[in-house]
Formats: C-alpha cells, structure tokens, sequence
C-alpha cells in the first residue's frame, strides 16, 4: 500500500478513535538544520571528501590544510542535545572530548604509518574536531585514506574587515582644551545609555575579541580586560616569539629588516584593529572626549588571530572559537573574514557550533559592496550573526577660505573633508598662512625640495589616499591642507564632497573643485600665494546610510537575507595602540582614532549582545538573534532593499526589552499537542519560486508575548519590490495576543514569464502593545515549476536483512517533476515518532545528496543504512518503519512516504503446553506488537496473515503431517492433542520469512541434579605459602544412587585479584598480601574459595627502652609509680626484658611541677612537664600533667514543659572532676539556691517546680561558685476534632456510620479523647444527595456533598460521593478463529461493579440476544459458534441495556514447507544432513506434518561448491552458494558456505613486566578453528622461534624470558606463518614510605599511635610491606605542642607542627594540629565554659 504526503490510505478497521499517522511533516528548518548539521557529519556526498582547490595539486609542494574528523565535536553534540531537548552534562562533555580526542590521536598514528609527512598545527575538539597541518601536496589523496577523516580543506588566510587607511601609529599630545565631545561614538545615537541607566553596562558577560590583539595598557581597559591567547604560531617573520598568551598588538619593533612597512593591500605590518574593536565593546570612558565602549563593564579578552599585516591562518581563528566556547565566552567578535562565500567551511562550521553550544557568535560580512552576492565567509554560516554597516549622524564643518596670489584672488566658503579631534578651527587657523603647491598627488616623494613647515599644502586629487595626503602634508609641517579635484576624480570639476571626518592624526583639510585648484596653482608659477580662513560654520549629517563598501547578500543558492541586521561603522572613533611595552615613554592622550568598515559595525553589536544577555540571562543566542532582527529600524527602502539592510539597523533599547518577539517558522508541528516548533529566524525566506503555473506558498510567524502584557495588535505587509501581481498577505491582519499567536502568510503571483531580477522583496511589521517589529522577506521568481513527488511505492513491505535469501531486500522508486538540493531518503520509526538523532522520529537514511535532478528513480533497500549522528553505516534494525523521500525543491520542503514498513529478524517465539488432551500457549513476536501501535492509526492488519502457524505431532513414534491453525489477534491459541502423542512441535513462519519452533509437549525422563563443592571453602596463607583444593561433582538421579566425580583438574579457577593468589589445577600460591576470591567452574555450576594472604613476620633486632606509663595526670601531692624496662630483640625474635626502673636515671624538665625518685613521681604543683627516663645509651620520655580538679553543676532537665498547675521536680548535682578523670557527684538540690525570670509563669520550692500561666522562663540553679540554666515552658492544652472516615462511597438507600472524637493534647504532648458522636451537630451541603442523625449516613440520590461536622469550637468536613451501580456484559471470547464445519462455544456474564468497587457476576450465555453480521460465514445459537464458509464477520450480543462484540474468522487450513537447517557451514569434503518437511496449519492451530526429504527436488546454485543427494549435502570448494529445496506448491533456499579452517597463534602474556633478573615462562599455541566454529589447540612453545628487538634489555629460550637491564623491549615470537609480538618491561623495584595517618587532629593532652610501613613495588606491580615503626627515627618540628616515641604522639600544648619520619633513604611528613579538648556535660546541650576555670596553654 502506498501512503501519500497528503491523506494516506486507510484500511477499514473497528477503530473509530484514531490518531492522525505521520501529521508531522519535515520542516524546511528541520531540513537546513540537518544539512548545517550533515555538512559537518560529512554525509551529503558520503564519503571522505578533498576541497575543489585542492583537488589539481601535485607534487612536493607544502600545502596547507585542515583536516575534518568523523567523531562530532562538543559544542555539535551539546547543540544537538539540547534540540532534542536534552540537558547536556559535564560528564557527557568530558566523554565527548575524551572520544574526539582520541580519534585524533589514531588518525595522527595512521597517517605516521602511511608514511605521510605532516607537520601538525592546531588541534581543535570543541567547535570542530580535526587539526591543521602542512603536507605535501602528492600526499593529499593519502590523506582520504586514513580511517575517520571526512574533509580537507585549504588552510586559507582570512583577513581585518576594516577599510584600508594606511597610516603609521602617532604619539601626539594635546594642547587646546578647547573641545566639542558630540557625536564622538555611537552611544546616543543607538539609545545605550537607557540600558545603562537601568544598570546594564555587561558586568558579568564575557567578550572574547578575536582579531589582531590589543593594547593592554591602554587607559580604556584598565580593570576589565581579563587576559587573552595568541594564536599566530611563532616563524621568522618576526624578530621576537611570543608567549601563548601575550595577545598584544603586532608591533612595529617585530618587523625584520627587509619586509615592507605595508603590504600589497595597503596594510601595515604592525597592527591597531583589535585594540579598535575591543574599545568600540568595552572602552571603559577613560578619557575627556566623551569616548567610550557600549559595555564598558564586561569582562573583556583579546585572542590574537591575526598577525602582521591583519592576516591569519583560518586554522588559528577556528582554535580560538574552540578556545572560547571552553573558557565560556558569551558573545565572540569576529570582524574579519576570507573571500569564499561558503556554508561549510571550517570557520562556519565553528560559528555555528559555537552558538549550538551558548556562545553569541557576531560576524563583520565584509567591505566588498555594495554590488549582490559579495558576503564572505564566515558571515556565511548560517546560524551566526552576520553585520552590515550604516552611519552615524556626523558634523560637517565649513570655513571661508581667502587666496591671494599676486592679481588672483579667491573667497569661497569651502567644506572641510577633515578636522583635526578636540581642536577648535578659528583657533588651529588663526592668522595668515604661506600657500604652496604640492606637486605630484601629496605623496612622500613630492616633498622633496619644498617647504610647508607652518605653512598650508595645496595638494590634488589621485594616486594615494586622502588620509595619506594628509599624513604626508603633517609629517612636512604643513599646519592645513586644501585638496582640490582632478580630472576623472569623482564629481570632477567641481569638489569631490568627501567627508573623513574627525581625528587626531588630521589636519584641518578643505575640500576644493579642480577648477579653483588649478587656477590657484597657475598662480602659484608666478608668485608666493597667502591664504586667511574664517566665518567658520558647521551642519549635520542625517546618519542611517548604507556605506557603499558594506557587502550584500543573498547568500546562494536559498535566497536567504544576509546581513541579518546593520549598525554604524562608518568613522568610528574608538582606541589605537601606543605599544608602551616597546616605547616606554608612550602616552595615550591622544590614542584614539576613526576607522571604517564591517569590522566596526560588528563590535557595536557585540557589546549590544552583551547588554541583552545580561538583562535577559535565560534567553540563548537565536533568542537574541531574533530580538535584535525585530526591534530593528527600517532604513530607507528605496535607497537600500533587504539585502543591503538586512532586517534594518539595531534598536539596543527595543532589543533588551521586547514586550514580543516574531520567530518565522515552517509549517511544523512538534507532535500530537499541536505545539509549534520553533525555528528561531528573524526573516521569512520564500526562496526561489517559478511562475510557469499559478503560485501560492504559506509560511508561519510565531509570535510569542515575552512580558505576558497581551494586547491588540495589526499586522501589515510593506512590499518595497515586486513583479506583476505578486503580494504577500497575512491571514490575520489584527489579533489580541494570549501567549502565542501563529500567523500565516501567503506569497501569491500568477503564471508569467519572469525574467531575470524579477523577484518581490518587502516588511512585515506587527504593530501593537507598545511594540513595532518587522520581518524582511524575500522572494525570487526565476525558478522551476514547484517539484513534486510522484508514483514513489516500494516492492516488498515485510523484510529480514539476514541474508537467507529470503525478504533481504526491496525496490523502492520513486518520480522526481523537477530538481531538489537538500535530499534524504530517511527511515521514520513508527515506534518512537519521537526517536532519533534529532527527536523527529527519523533513526537514519538511505541516500543523502546535495542535490538531484528531475527524473524517475530506483534505489535497491538491502539492508544498509547510515544512522544520524556519527555512527557508520551499518544494518537497518528491526522495526516498524515508513521510508520517506524528502527534500529542499525552490518551492519549499516537499516529501513523500511508503509504508509501514516491517523490518524484523527476529523469530516468532513460542510457549505452551498440553493439558488433558488440550493444547494452550501464547506465541509472543513483534507483528503483534506493531499491530498494536497501527491500531491507533486505523491501519491494523490480520495477525495471521503476518504469522502462519502449525504444529506437528509425533504419535507412537511416527511423525504426523503438519497442522495449520489460526493464532487468535494476541498471539495466543488452543488446539487438540491425540491421545498417545509423543510429543508436539509448534511451528510459526512470520511474513518476513522467520520462522520460530518450539517442542511445547514431550514425554522424557528428569534429569539429574548435579551440584559442585570445594574443600577446603576458605584459605588462609603467608606470601609464598601453597594450599591444594578438592573440587568434586556429585550427579543425583531421579532415581538410584548418586555418583561422585573429582573434577579437580578438570575445572576452570578465576582469581579475582591475582596479585593476591595464582591457581593452577587447584594448587593455590599466595603471591602478596590482601584478600580475594577464586570462582571455580565445572559444567554449568560454580563455587568460590576465600582467600586471605598476610605478609610473614619480619623481626627488627635491637634494644629499647619502655615505661608502664608514657602519660601521667595527677593532683598536687599525688604520686604515681613508674616501672622502667630495658626489652632487647634477638636476630631469631626472642625477646629478653630487664627492670632497670632503679638503675636508671631520670631528668625532670620542671622540677617546680613534680619530682621524681627510683621511678617514683611526686606531684607538686599545676603544670606540664616531662620526665626523661635513661638507661644505656636509651632513653625514654614520660609526659606528666598536674592538675586541680575540675567541679561544675548539672541539672537532670534543663527544659521543662508542663501544663498551669502542674509540677515537676529538678536533681541539682555537683560533679567533680579529677586529673585522672574520674568524677565525684554529690545531691545539692535543697541546699542550691533558685531564681525565676518570670514569677508569674512559674515557681521552685527546693527544687520543685509549679507551673501558674502560659508563657515562658528560666530558673536559675546556683551552688557554690557554680550555676546551671533550665528552661521552663507552660501551654494550655490543644483540643481537635477527628472522624474514622473523611470519604463516604455509597450507592443511593446504603448507610454508613461516623465515629467523631474530641482530642486533648496536653503540654506533654499525651493526648486523651472523648466520643462527641452524639453531641456534635452535623449540617449537609445537599440534602438531596445524603442526610445525617448523630452520625449515621444515609445517601439518597446519585452526586456529591460534604457534611460539616461542628463540637464546642472545633469542625471538620466529611466528603460523602453517592453513585449508582455500574453494569457491563463481557463475553469469555472476543476473537473466534474456526475452519468452515467447526464450532466454539460463547460465555457470556453480566458483570456489576458497586459503588465500593466490589462486583458481582451473572451467566446470561443462554438469555442473552445474538445477531450475526454476515450469516453465510457463521451462525449462532445460545452461544454456541458454528463457522459456515470462509471470511469474517462480526457477533453482537445483548442483555437488557449492555452488547458486546465478539470477531469471527473463518480460514481454510494452511501447507508450508521447513528445514531443519536454512544455513549449512562445512569444511571441504564434510557433509550435513538436511531434513524436509511439509506442515499442514488448521485454522484452531492444529499441525501436521510430513517428511518429504527424499522426495523433494534439490536445485544447487554453484555445483563446483556443493552437491546435494535426497537432502546430504557435501562440500567441495570453498564458496558460497544456496540449495533451492521444492515440494509440491512450496519451495525454500538454504544457504551453504563452506570455507578452509582458519590457523592463528596466541600467546598467555601480551605483556611481561618484571625486575632485572627475574624471569617469565611464554606459552605459545597455534589454534586451528574449522568452518562449523570448533577449535583445537596445539603448545608450539619449544618448537617456535624467538626474536628480542633489543637483547640488552631481555633473552628468551624456549619461551622463557629473563630480565637482564632495565628498559622495554618487544619479542617476536614467530610458527609457521604465524607469529606474534609480546612487549617486555624491565624495571627496578620502587620503595617507598607509608604511615597510617598524615595528618592528626589531638586535644590537649590526648596521644595517638603511628603505624610506619615500608612498602617496595616490584616491577610487576607486586608490593610487599614492612613494619618499620620501632626502628624508623622521628624528628618534632616544634616540641613545644607534640613529643613522639617510637611512633607514639603525645600532644603538649595547642598549636601546630610536624613530625618528619625517616627510614632508610626514604622519609615522610606527618601534619599534627593540637586543640582545646571539648567541653562535655552530663546534660546534653549545656555544655559551657565554666567561670574561673584555668585556660589551656598555647604557643
């Protein structure tokens, strides 16, 4: 069946309540989207692709280029994402990245290995994945080879957008204060100061300008310039190199000798642009003229891009739009460009994944006009924001000018071309001048041999600018000039009326005709001239022009508008470098000068950017696109059409603030809600259209109310062009506007000859609110008649691409009426219509083509297709499809489908079992789940003409014919069994041509239970130590005795961490010390085995010296015996230990706090000190701590909260604390005395406390020096109402009884309630439905009510819902599937569902009503079914008000036939028995089935393959070929392959990693692997040959390697023709020191232990470890605050240090931190510092 584009053909079906199927078109923007995106995906030609101009070169020239990637770049897969509307993660960014570069590494590998020389350049990830490079030119086609690589393309110079004026950097300093700061920027004019005013001014927006680098020290970016990057790869055509990031200007001390000061462009070698763009963005007004940035609080950055001469590489500009889109720029400036008006370019590529990924991408178009066509790249890239370039208002200045030579005379009052910035004219020229006569055109040579020093140049038009005329005349001296016209000078012979505008490089300079010019230099010839100037005047300009030299678009071959708005960049007066860094004596004063071009417009809309950012921060780049393109001024239509304007010049007030925004959208819908997509444009392209027939073309403006203000609006259509009748409407001229409002407009003409140029052009304004926005449109009529779709139909619906020769592939064709660009025959997923790469339902395509003429086409679907995204091509997946053909024609997006389409590989599964002489199961495919999802379209099939079903029974040992049976519409089915059936087979072939078997009933035997065990189920080992397991299956019959079997050598072991323990045949090796797991596998059954490994003892001889106690606390006067020992460890680990406590001798280090005897301490007074006990040459410190004992008062509540009138009673206890810790409590509460805050709460009697009132207080418990808080709170008791039920269902006459209960809760929070059921008075919202008596419920009538339940002060509410009864007729059948003469018995049950959900069921099978639709295919009586004649039909059954229906399908049995193999896989000379059957499907899904093995006919495709005899096949050459298998009507293919055993070689280790001489034992195998997949192993270890790269680092004999020095190495290892390559490291063992804690965190006076550890790494990654902690050394940093004792740390004081601890060669560093231990009371949450109580010592 073939759908078409407009109204697809349906089948009949019971489904009434469809959906719509495929409503969703592709949009015109869906399409451009894809292709912007495919272009980067590489898929419009397939295929890796060489750039046209590289596609002649040859030879070994360097070339340079970028290479384009096939794995998408960041900001495309976030761009992506957030289409799809998907968040995009950092997490999935780092995957991105991680992908992209690892991608590049392989590609950089590959292209080493195919010996291309590359000399690699900048790498990019982000905004485009690829990198730039230098190769040879013969290597280019190379380079297409490499496995990822999609594109290459020239690295081509792009250049400064700014009108050439050459002119060398000056270093002036004003004199005259005398200043007129008006129309010195933009500002005014373009409304910034209402955003500044409202504080936006950019703060907190990052601007990256990526240009030719900026003056840093300039004043203006003092505190907002945040750094930059330089991305001009150092060379020798510098003197000097540059940091990464030194962004500074080129510099004119960076020219080597012998390279021109300007080039051949008229560009100087140093440069100024950039610093000229970022002070249009940011200049922060640091100055008196009144100049300043349009957001002078961003946060500004500078990326050098462009070097000398204001050139750069491409390579470099799409690095810095990678970088910024990393660092998180806002808005990127880009004034520059290239010459190529292309769409898919590195450089558009980057804008426009740059502004997928959040960045505002703003991009000068050029200086090429003001002819069509001449935009440039990258203002190409169809998602940027591309800048044309109008004026400012500007003043002109006037003078009167008084010549005297001789006899001539001349007054003429004369504009001036130019002014001298911040100079006053009557000032500049006051006085009487010499006038001399320049020769030549004012150029530097004609200088030679005059004076004008002081005086006024007379120069002429022609040869150099007038700007260098200028510089010329003021580098002489000269204090004015007067420029005169020349012949073929524009306006010749009158005054070439140019305006240059202010600067301060300028000197005054009047604009004369040719005539008086030439008449006063004949003048001059004879005699001195004077010249006076006066009655100075002055006017302004009206601004809002389009500057000839800004470029035009369209952009090809759309039509589309281009720039997509203007601002001024006409004599922008903005900051130029001094380069202080190389002239230290540099001032700025007078840094700042007039530039023109695109590259000045452009910043103004960045900084305007910035600003609507920062006062819209949730709206992304195309929000602020389209605002900017709205609230746009209209220029003059009749001067500058939509193409040289673009939407109109920028409003940035209008622009920050729109109360609505108008997006031009195609004619899309999202899905089934209705919801608009939105294709965030601010233009309505209608494209190319054709007049060869009558024209009507809609599109969609959404319009979206942005402040919810609503409100009236008009819309109105300005045409500024047009051809015959042609016009453009809208279908709602007015509307009031509720959130979203969609208007259509319509392009209409009738059928003409249109010439060339003929084309309508125009404005949309809505008008409304407060707001006036407009739309461009455009149109042109020089195209083809409107394509279309025609006779597109495919030959097979149902499909397997597996390749058995069955349903593998289709035709899909299709008739082209004219020629298309954008093409894809896409694959839409029915399934998930939401699904795919860009959510749109679409998974992948067939074909994708830039372009395709009309004709008729064919395309063979066999299986492969290209996923969206960056997937390659693979197999079409399973599922549920249309195949779809759309395109871009001239008209606008066309389209058209076939379908559905099933692709399915899969076989029928198949369950069931058989049951008292029935058969029952359920046959689960998905034909049945797509039936489901076609049903909502209303074009379900039959599901048995999808699945044919059979089965085939086996009785007494004969195999019966198949039996064809119906499955009912779920799959499910039922059919008889002959009693003494064997067994029974159930066979399905679904329409695609699988088919699935399942045995659902056999008569055979149990089997045995088989388990496995270990012994022993835990081991515990030394490194190095070995244990044997046991590992044994036990077999359990059903019946008899068990069998035991020692499987031991036969099971497989899995170490979890074999650097833990190796196992081989059950012998465990305990390798290092830790904990693991072995798996042991037998059959299909596992067991594992703990294991735990320990180091061995190590034993450290020595002798030391201990104490009984290292920390002693003690009153004044108390004492404490210590016992000192010498302990000496023997080399075997016995230990001796010797008392030595009166032998040794002690030092007190403050006798004042104690003293010390034979070992006995005294304490006499509070303090710290230490006692060093020395014995030998040991010794050993004890710390000793003297302190008063501590005492403190606790209450046993320190909040109380009662009731008025009640008591509670308060323990008031001293505690005691003494120096050893242990406390002493003792009773004070009648002896301590109390004080209440508040007497009138509460009162304390001896501890007993009385509530009076509500309300709050503390009592106050004190004792001796000592007192303690409690809190006291007194509440009145809340009292509510409860009910056992707040819902009542009830059906009318049923009652139900309410229980209300009153609760008190007291102070306490105990609670008490009381039955108030009787008491409460009850009030029903709606008598009619309910009433009420002291609780119990009555319904009445069907609907809702409430009853208010009221008691003393409390209520509540009941709901009460009062419902009849539900009644329903369900029929146990509601499909009946028969052949003609058989019947099925109807159940048929009334079903009634009460108001509490319970039900109750009647048999009304034989009182029930029946009524047959179609008599002459069934009948029906009390139920009961019998099938007359093949066809369906329906059965209405009814009982009192209800029916139900119930489906009849009669059919005629069905014969198939089947293999026991469709795909045969041999060896040469093997053979494979075939088994043929044909099966017989009644419609109740019985099967019968045959076998006609040997009576079939067999047809072999390729006899010098295989032979085939009643059904044995055999091999004979390697090949493929298919048997055609034919009995009776029905016939079948089997696939054969047969194919030589394939022979490799593999190795246990690929890697061997050990120290110097040690060693590693290789085993070698050769594997053989035959045609049917089994394997055979042979160990070729001895009989292999060995080869080591480099024998000083490792040998090998027999595969065993020894390590010999440290270094790697590979061996090669080499049987047969096989071999294989093992990589060898050799390194030293790595020993380092460990400890158990870095860091310790003590109070005053606690101790902790250090564990030290010796850990050495052997070149394996093996450790094994060492307790070194007695025998390391330990040296405290500060004493004062820790002691350490062989690793044990005692805290002093509070503070800080660190204790260093050595062993060996190694040593680490232990932080330590002492604090004031914590206060605790035996009250939770009292603790406090108690008055009078003794601080802690620090340092």
């Amino acid at each position: 069946m073939i759908f078409a584009m407009i109204g697809p053909a349906m089948t009949a079906s019971a489904n009434t309540g469809t959906k719509p199927f495929k409503q969703n078109a592709p949009s015109e923007s869906t399409l451009q989207l894809k292709a912007a995106i495919a272009e980067q995906l590489n898929v419009l030609d397939g295929g890796p692709k060489l750039h046209k101009d590289l596609q002649d070169l040859s030879g070994n020239q360097e070339v340079a280029v970028i290479i384009h990637l096939s794995e998408k770049p960041v900001a495309l897969e976030k761009g992506i994402n957030e289409l799809k509307g998907k968040a995009f993660s950092s997490s999935q960014e780092n995957q991105v990245r991680t992908k992209v570069k690892a991608q590049q590494t392989s590609v950089k590998k590959e292209i080493s290995l195919k010996n291309i020389s590359m000399k690699q350049g900048y790498s990019f990830d982000t905004v485009l994945n690829g990198f730039a490079a230098v190769v040879k030119a013969n290597d280019l086609p190379k380079l297409l080879t490499v496995q990822g690589v999609t594109l290459v393309e020239p690295d081509v110079i792009v250049y400064a957008m700014e009108e050439p004026k050459k002119s060398k950097p000056t270093n002036t300093t004003i004199k005259d204060k005398k200043i007129e700061a008006k129309m010195n920027t933009s500002i005014s004019f373009l409304g910034i100061e209402q955003l500044w005013n409202e504080g936006f001014e950019g703060q907190g927006i990052k601007v990256a300008v990526l240009d030719t680098g900026i003056d840093a020290n300039h004043p203006e970016f003092a505190g907002i310039y945040k750094g930059g990057k330089n991305f001009i790869p150092n060379s020798s055509d510098y003197t000097r190199t540059r940091s990464a990031d030194d962004a500074s200007e080129t510099s004119p001390v960076e020219r080597p000798a012998g390279t021109p000061e300007f080039n051949a462009r008229g560009s100087a070698f140093y440069t100024s642009h950039g610093t000229h763009v970022a002070g249009t963005i940011a200049a922060i007004g640091a100055n008196e003229y009144g100049i300043k940035g349009i957001a002078p609080k961003v946060d500004l950055y500078a990326y050098r891009v462009l070097g000398a001469y204001g050139s750069g590489a491409n390579s470099g500009i799409v690095k810095a739009i990678d970088t910024a889109v990393i660092e998180g720029m806002d808005v990127i400036n880009l004034s520059l460009g290239g010459e190529n008006n292309s769409e898919s370019d590195s450089g558009s590529f980057a804008i426009n994944n740059a502004m997928m990924a959040g960045t505002i991408a703003v991009v000068a178009t050029g200086n090429s006009g003001p002819n069509r066509g001449t935009i440039g790249s990258p203002s190409t890239a169809r998602l940027g924001i591309a800048v044309g370039n109008t004026t400012n208002p500007e003043k002109m200045y006037n003078g009167e000018v008084n010549v005297k030579v001789g006899q001539y005379n001349l007054t003429k009052q004369l504009q001036l071309m130019g002014t001298t910035f911040g100079k006053d004219l009557a000032t500049q020229l006051q006085g009487e001048f010499d006038l001399v006569a320049v020769p030549g055109n004012g150029e530097a040579k004609d200088y030679q041999g005059i004076d004008v020093n002081g005086k006024v140049a007379l120069i002429s038009r022609g040869s150099i600018a007038f700007v260098d005329k200028i510089a010329h005349a003021k580098a002489n001296g000269a204090v004015a000039t007067i420029i005169h016209n020349f012949a073929g000078g524009t306006n010749a012979p009158n005054a070439s009326g140019t305006l240059l505008g202010d600067s301060f490089a300028f000197l005054p300079t009047f604009d004369m005709s040719q005539t008086d010019g030439d008449a006063i230099r004949a003048a001059l010839i004879n005699g001195a001239g004077k010249v006076t100037f006066g009655k100075f005047g002055s006017g302004n300009t009206t601004g809002d022009e389009v500057n000839d030299s800004s470029s035009r678009g369209p952009s090809t071959p759309n039509f589309d508008i281009k720039p997509d708005v203007s601002v001024p960049g006409t004599n922008i007066m903005s900051t130029i470098p001094m380069y202080k860094a190389d002239f230290p004596d540099a001032v700025y004063n007078e840094a700042y000068d007039r530039k023109s071009g695109t590259s000045m417009a452009t910043p103004h809309i960045a900084g305007i950017a910035a600003l609507i950012k920062q006062a819209n921060p949730d709206w992304n780049p195309f929000d602020v696109k389209v605002a900017l393109s709205n609230t746009a001024k209209v220029l003059n239509t009749a001067k500058y059409d939509v193409f040289a304007q673009g939407a109109g010049r920028v409003n940035a007030y209008a622009a920050a603030h729109p109360n609505v925004l108008a997006y031009a959208l195609d004619t899309a819908v999202l899905d089934g809600t209705g919801q608009i997509v939105e294709n965030k444009k601010g233009t309505v392209t209608f494209g190319p259209q054709s007049l060869k027939e009558n024209l009507s073309v809609t599109k969609q403006i959404l319009v979206k109310d942005i402040k919810g203000k609503g409100g009236s609006y008009n819309v109105t259509v300005d045409v500024t062009k047009t051809f015959g009748d042609a016009k453009v409407t809208v279908d709602q001229p007015s509307f009031t506007l509720a959130g979203e409002q969609i208007l259509n407009v319509t392009l209409t003409a009738s059928k003409a000859t249109a010439p060339m140029g003929s084309e309508i052009l125009g404005y949309i304004h809505i008008n409304g609110g407060g707001s006036d926005i407009s739309l461009p449109f455009a149109a042109n009529f020089g195209g083809e008649a409107a394509t279309e779709i025609k006779n597109m139909s495919i030959t097979e619906k149902d499909l397997s691409f597996n390749g058995d020769g069955v349903k593998d592939s289709a035709v899909l064709s299709f008739t082209l009426t004219g020629n298309v660009t954008t093409n894809y025959i896409e694959i839409w997923d029915i399934m998930n219509p939401e699904g795919g790469e860009y959510g749109d339902g679409y998974i992948g395509y067939l074909h994708a083509g830039a372009s395709l003429g009309k004709g008729s086409y064919t395309l063979n679907v066999n299986g492969q297709y290209k996923p969206w995204g960056s997937a390659p091509a693979t197999t079409i997946p399973d599922g549920l499809y249309t195949i779809d053909y759309n395109a871009l024609a001239a008209s606008g997006a066309i389209g058209a489908y076939v379908g559905p389409v099933v692709v399915k590989t899969t076989k029928p599964a198949i369950t069931g079992s058989v049951k008292d002489g029935v058969a029952t199961g359920k046959v689960t495919d998905k034909y049945i789940e797509y039936n489901e999802e076609l049903y909502l379209y209303g074009l379900e099939y039959d599901l048995n003409d999808k699945l044919n079903a059979s089965y085939i029974a086996t009785i007494n040992g004969n195999t019966a014919s198949a039996v064809d049976f119906d499955l009912a519409q779920d799959g499910s089915f039922t059919f008889p069994v002959t009693a003494g059936t064997d067994s029974v087979k159930v066979v399905i072939k679904d329409a695609a041509g699988n088919i699935g078997e399942a045995l659902i009933y056999e008569n055979e035997e149990p089997e045995p239970v088989v388990t496995l065990s270990v012994n022993p189920t835990k081991v515990d080992l030394e490194t190095g130590g070995t244990a044997q397991l046991s590992v044994t299956e036990t077999s359990t019959p059903a019946e008899g005795a068990a069998t035991v079997k020692d499987v031991t050598a036969a099971a497989t072991y899995v170490v979890a961490d074999e650097s833990v323990a190796k196992v081989s045949n059950g012998l465990v090796t305990a390798v290092g010390k830790g904990s693991t797991t072995i798996t042991i596998t037998h059959g299909k059954n596992t067991v594992s085995v703990n294991v735990t490994v320990k180091d061995p003892v190590v034993i450290v001889p020595g002798v030391k010296l201990v104490a009984n106690k290292t920390q002693l606390d003690l009153e004044p006067k108390k004492e404490a015996k210590l016992t000192i020992k010498e302990v000496t460890t023997r080399a075997d680990g016995t230990i001796k230990e010797q008392d030595v406590t009166k032998a040794a001798k002690y030092t007190v280090a403050n006798n004042k706090v104690a003293t010390v005897k034979d070992g006995l301490v005294t304490a006499k007074a509070v303090g710290s000190t230490t006692i060093t006990a020395k014995y030998g040459k040991n010794e050993v410190t004890i710390n000793v701590d003297v302190t008063e004992p501590v005492v403190t008062l606790v209450a046993n509540k320190t909040q109380i909260d009662l009731d008025p009138g009640k008591e509670s009673q308060l323990t008031i206890k001293e505690v005691t604390t003494m120096a050893d810790g242990t406390t002493k409590q003792q009773d004070v509460t009648k002896a301590a005395t109390y004080k209440v805050a508040d007497g009138k709460v509460a009162s304390v009697k001896n501890g007993l406390v009385t509530a009076k009132a509500a309300g709050s207080t503390t009592i106050t418990a004190k004792y001796g020096k000592k007192e303690v808080t409690i809190n006291v709170t007194v509440t009145a008791p809340g009292v509510t109402l409860t009910a056992n039920k707040t819902q009542i269902d009830l059906e009318p006459g049923k009652e139900a009884q309410l229980s209300i209960k009153e609760v008190t809760t007291a102070a306490d929070g105990t609670t008490k309630q009381k039955d108030v059921t009787k008491a409460a008075t009850y009030k029903v919202a709606n008598s009619k439905v309910a009433s009420v008596s002291n609780g119990l419920v009555v319904a009445k009538a069907a609907g809702t009510t409430t009853i208010s339940v009221k008691y003393g002060k409390n209520e509540l509410n009941v709901n009460v819902n009062v419902t009849e009864p539900v009644v329903t007729l369900i029929p146990n059948k509601t499909q009946i599937d028969l052949e003609p003469g058989r019947e099925a018995q109807l159940s048929i049950k009334e079903v009634t569902t009460t108001a509490d959900g319970k039900t109750k069921q009647v048999d009304v099978t034989n009182f029930a009503t029946y009524k047959v639709a179609d008599g002459k295919v069934a009948s029906v009586s009390n139920g009961l079914v019998k099938a007359k004649a093949v066809g369906s039909t329906t059965i209405t059954v009814k009982y009192g008000k209800n029916e139900a229906t119930v489906n009849v399908s009669v059919t005629e049995p069905e014969v198939t036939l089947t293999t026991n193999k469709t795909q045969i896989d041999l060896e040469p000379g093997k053979e494979s028995q075939l088994t043929i059957k044909e099966v017989t499907t009644t419609a109740d899904g019985k099967t019968t089935e045959r076998n006609v093995t040997k009576n079939a006919t067999y047809k072999v495709a390729n006899g010098q393959v295989a032979s085939v005899n009643e059904g044995v096949v055999k091999a004979k050459a390697a090949g493929s070929t298919t048997i055609s298998v034919k009995y009776g009507k029905n016939e079948l293919t089997v696939n054969v392959t047969v194919t030589e055993p394939e022979v490799t070689l593999s190795v246990d280790k690929n890697q061997i990693d050990l120290e110097p001489g040690k060693e590693a034992q290789l085993s070698i195998k050769e594997v053989t692997t035959t045609a049917d997949g089994k394997t055979t192993e042979r160990d070729v270890t001895t009989a292999a040959t060995y080869k080591v790269a480099d024998g000083k680092v490792a040998s090998v004999t027999n595969g065993l390697v020894r390590a010999k020095a440290t270094g790697n190495t590979t061996i090669t290892v080499k049987y047969g023709k096989n071999e294989v390559t093992v990589n060898v490291a050799v390194t030293e063992p790595v020993v380092t020191l460990t400890a158990n804690n870095t860091q310790i965190n003590l109070e005053y006076g606690k101790e902790t232990r250090l564990t030290i550890k010796e850990v050495t790494t052997a070149g394996d990654g093996t450790t094994t470890e060492r307790d070194v902690t007695t025998a390391a050394t330990y040296k405290v940093a500060d004493s004062k605050v820790a002691s350490v004792s062989n690793g044990l740390v005692r805290s002093k004081n509070v503070g800080s240090t660190t204790i260093t601890v050595k062993y060996g060669k190694n040593e680490l560093t232990i932080n330590v931190i002492v604090t004031e231990p914590e206060l605790r009371s035996l009250v939770p949450g009292s603790e406090t510092l108690m008055p009078g109580s003794e601080p802690i010592p620090t340092n």
